[in-house]
């Protein structure tokens, strides 16, 4: 179980709120990540590793590392 933080971004990428979710490995961080993209793009981090970027317009995650493509 890791901490993640959650950045959800403004249409100009933008921090518009920062959240932490205990999840259990990237996949686990990808699903919470597709649940608060409701409105807005996510970025997710662990630590100083970002995990992946999921956009609102077409709900793509974009791997920064380890998740399968």
């Amino acid at each position: 179980m890791g901490r993640y933080r959650f950045d959800l971004l403004d249409k100009a990428g933008g921090v518009l709120q920062s959240q932490i979710h205990n999840c259990a490995d990237d996949l686990d961080a990808l699903d919470m990540a597709e649940t608060l993209c409701a409105s807005c793009a996510v970025d997710v981090w662990d630590g100083a590793r970002r995990v992946l970027h999921l956009k609102h317009e077409n709900a793509m995650a974009t791997p920064s590392d380890g998740l399968p493509g």
